[in-house]
């Protein structure tokens, strides 16, 4: 149904139940309290209709079919989505985290290199769901080449790592155990289901 026909059907249903003769018909079932609030209605529905009066060229305006000039603004939003992903790359810094997934004699090893900050953060646990689908396997976790951006991703990282530990049979991290991993792993202070090794 368009939009103007809608509109019109429904401005008709207003006028019909806000009508003095449906009104007054009901004014023994319902009582003057009934008859007061359709009062209202009434006069709602008919200022509606003299202010609105352009409303229906609107309507009829947005119902007719798209001019063939609008593609030309589909593919501009289109370059301007691409200058945002840009952007958006730009702001984490342009060293993306790489992530390598290879299985060895029924053992799954991940090589993890670059920076981890939100954003690759939640592309590395994409990858990990949409990669891993068994459950109950083992793991592997290179991360010697791998550089947070924050503590606090650091910790939601350790979170993931316990949320697979958990999953799957054994889940181990390879990683340069510095000053900053033990500060790292002294305040998740919940008990830690993978192995960390150097």
């Amino acid at each position: 149904m368009p939009p103007l026909e809608l509109q019109q059907e429904t401005l008709q249903a207003f006028k019909k139940f806000y009508s003095l003769r449906h009104i007054m018909n009901n004014i023994f079932l319902t009582g003057l309290n009934s008859v007061a609030f359709k009062g209202v209605g009434r006069y709602l529905t008919s200022r509606w209709d003299r202010e609105n009066r352009w409303f229906p060229y609107f309507l009829e305006k947005i119902s007719e079919p798209l001019p063939p000039a609008r593609n030309k603004r589909l593919s501009f939003k289109k370059q301007i989505q691409a200058i945002k992903l840009k952007r958006l790359k730009y702001l984490t810094r342009e060293e993306l985290l790489k992530i390598s997934i290879f299985e060895l004699n029924g053992v799954f090893h991940i090589n993890l290199q670059g920076i981890l900050n939100a954003f690759t953060l939640g592309e590395l646990k994409k990858t990990l769901r949409d990669n891993l689908s068994e459950s109950y396997i083992d793991l592997v976790i290179n991360a010697k080449n791998m550089r947070f951006a924050s503590d606090e991703i650091a910790q939601r990282f350790i979170k993931h790592l316990n949320k697979l530990g958990v999953k799957e049979r054994s889940v181990k991290l390879v990683a340069a155990f510095d000053n900053r991993w033990q500060k790292i792993l002294q305040r998740y202070k919940k008990i830690l289901y993978f192995e960390f090794s150097t």
